[in-house]
């Protein structure tokens, strides 16, 4: 049966989504969590809670009138009527901690109201596949109207409700979250017969349910996206590495999340970011992986200093013995966490020889090719080329690229050295502090000293100097979850 032109106008849904509806109970936070920031357990927390949350949401009517001008058309599937309304939710989480709701967006026909689709009291039978439409968008979960299509009742509803979305998830970590999400009805006019609608009032409402809130620990920040050039004093110099006088740098190995460092043992300040090979059982690789490097900030054997050793093979030293079972056993009996944190790394044992070198030779000459002979020897014959160890010192090249800018260390630099914070921040004893590369003279290790020349001229390791102990974290374990990085109010990891 073809149209009539004078089909009157017919309101075919007074009101299709009646979007009124705020989700709000007594209770400023839905569901119920573990912990709040008092270590107090609570359920249902109320407005005085240090970890309420306020979940809401609310809409706008959504009107489908179809005017007669539109119902005459006789090409099918024009689009006779359109109107877009949008279902606002909410959330403001609890302060300094991760909070994050799951919900349901449902419809639900009023009781009385007529029914699209379907067989039955009150039931209005449609007249097409694409006569009534529905589609939620802006919206995340299982979506069953991402996509156009026909509303009309089916098996997938459940008496006079209909799942619009499933699972959909807001989260807060204390700031006020919006989600604005569009539902959108269509009416299609059809070359066939659509009297079956006239006259017909379908109303009901869209509505948020099965809300359940959790709250947990603020995820941080990765530590790999800290070391990058876009933070200050970072530099991309074989690594990520920190630059100049007195970078915000400090990093505290505690478990607090803000403020002093807790234990000064504890307190150390981060050289760089490495690719680096690891090993589990401290012998054999296990492969490359994202290393955080630091520094110990205080000076390890205090004012004394320590030897490097008898020889210049740092894997027998007794310095490389002290540092990982005395030194390593001090700071994890601080933090049990160091344990994982810490890993088996591989050290260069090359020797720079001298101090004549730009940073990146002297990078260069710590690592393979070694030589042990030539104008280019940087190893003695029977030295190992690297070690496993969890903890070492510094190599001359962390030091000569704590300098901000090129430095020739062939030239005087007494006048340069406090642009280093590495100089700035060692334990000099005696005028020195080691670092871990061999000398190629028999007996000697690489110092370096209070002018900020690197040498291993006749500096026998048996000599007691400075010393501050350096190793690496598993960096793609970290998260920084509080501090600006200065000595008073370091980064802070979880």
């Amino acid at each position: 049966m073809e149209k009539n032109n004078n089909i009157k106008i017919m309101t075919v849904f007074a009101s299709l989504l009646l979007l009124i509806i705020v989700v709000s109970a007594s209770f400023a936070y839905f569901g119920s969590f573990n912990v709040n920031l008092n270590n107090n357990v609570a359920v249902n927390v109320n407005a005085y809670s240090p970890g309420d949350a306020v979940f809401t949401s609310s809409a706008t009517q959504l009107n489908l009138q179809v005017p007669a001008a539109n119902m005459s058309q006789l090409l099918n599937g024009t689009l006779a009527a359109e109107n877009t309304a949008t279902l606002s939710v909410n959330l403001t989480g609890a302060e300094d901690l991760l909070t994050t709701c799951t919900y349901d967006i449902v419809y639900e026909y009023d009781s009385g109201s007529y029914i699209y689709g379907g067989t039955g009291t009150n039931h209005v039978s449609k007249n097409g596949d694409k006569e009534i439409t529905l589609q939620v968008t802006n919206v995340n979960g299982t979506n069953n109207y991402a996509s156009e299509k026909n509303f009309d009742y089916d098996s997938s509803w459940s008496g006079l409700k209909r799942t619009l979305v499933s699972g959909a998830t807001i989260s807060s970590t204390g700031t006020l979250t919006s989600q604005n999400i569009s539902i959108t009805g269509k009416y299609y006019n059809l070359t066939i017969s659509q009297s079956s609608l006239e006259g017909k009032v379908f109303t009901g409402k869209i509505y948020v349910t099965n809300h359940s809130c959790s709250t947990s620990e603020l995820p941080g920040i990765p530590i790999t996206s800290l070391m990058s050039t876009s933070t200050q004093d970072v530099h991309n110099s074989n690594g990520f590495r920190y630059k100049g006088a007195n970078p915000n740098n400090y990093i505290c190995l505690d478990n607090q999340k803000s403020g002093s460092c807790s234990d000064s043992s504890l307190l150390f300040r981060i050289i760089g970011l490495f690719d680096e090979d690891t090993s589990n059982d401290g012998t054999n690789s296990s492969g490359i992986k994202k290393l955080l490097k630091v520094l110990d900030t205080n000076g390890y054997g205090g004012t004394n200093g320590k030897k490097w050793g008898s020889s210049n093979n740092w894997s027998s030293s007794t310095l490389n013995t002290s540092l990982n079972s005395d030194y390593i056993n001090s700071i994890i009996n601080l933090n049990s966490k160091l344990t994982d944190l810490i890993l088996n790394a591989k050290w260069h044992l090359g020797s720079i020889d001298n101090s004549s070198y730009s940073s990146s030779s002297m990078f260069a000459l710590e690592r393979a090719p070694y030589n042990t002979s030539g104008s280019s020897a940087n190893l003695i014959s029977g030295n190992p080329e690297t070690i496993y160890a969890k903890i070492g010192i510094i190599y001359p090249s962390d030091f000569a690229y704590s300098f901000e800018g090129g430095i020739d260390f062939s030239q005087d630099v007494t006048s340069l050295v406090e642009n280093s914070w590495i100089y700035n921040n060692q334990t000099f004893v005696g005028g020195m502090f080691w670092t871990i590369s061999p000398g190629m003279m028999n007996n000697t290790a690489t110092l370096i000293t209070s002018n900020g020349k690197i040498t291993s001229d006749l500096q026998l390791v048996m000599g007691t100097y400075g010393i501050n102990p350096t190793f690496y974290l598993d960096a793609e374990a970290i998260n920084i979850v509080g501090g600006t990085g200065t000595s008073t109010d370091p980064y802070h990891i979880g």
